[in-house]
């Protein structure tokens, strides 16, 4: 399987906005609601483009994901500071369960270790066991779980918190 993890640009808005559309219900009920600024294109652009300047600055890494041609996921390290970083990412639901994500992440490891971060750190809902999954197919070990920690869908649910240690 090939995937392409692209760094986040105008040229991709249009197939980012369609893939945050099209999974808008699924994401709601696995990861959380985005913002409704997330609906209206053109406010979809000025998020974009306000990640963009962020990026610039090299606080955060931001990369979409394509599978023969189609937009699939995105994947991103937020928070850069101290060598360390935040990973998140998303996958549309019809690419679930096929080895994208596990893949993805292997990728951004690699992407993470050129930039000079020394440790990722993750976290799950415990309503997301695949997601679990595949950061421990990646070599990331578990923390702490912390208890009632987010809402999701008016639920308050426990996440745990992983992380990975990076040779750079």
């Amino acid at each position: 399987m090939d995937i392409a993890i692209i760094p986040l640009s105008k040229n991709v808005y249009q197939d980012l906005f369609k893939f945050e559309q099209y999974n808008w219900n699924y994401f709601t009920q696995t990861v959380g609601e985005r913002p409704d600024s997330y609906r209206n294109y053109d406010s979809f652009i000025c998020t974009q483009n306000d990640i963009l300047k962020e990026q610039a600055k090299s606080d955060i890494a931001f990369y979409v994901i394509y599978q023969q041609g189609k937009l699939v996921g995105r994947i991103n390290l937020r928070d850069i500071e101290s060598s360390k970083a935040n990973l998140g990412y998303r996958i549309c639901q019809s690419a679930v369960g096929k080895g994208i994500a596990t893949l993805a992440v292997k990728e951004i490891i690699a992407i993470a270790i050129q930039i000079g971060i020394k440790q990722i750190n993750a976290v799950v809902s415990e309503t997301n066991p695949a997601s679990e999954k595949v950061l421990l197919k990646n070599g990331f070990e578990y923390s702490h779980t912390e208890n009632d920690a987010v809402s999701l869908n008016d639920t308050m649910i426990n996440i745990r918190h992983f992380y990975k240690l990076l040779a750079t």
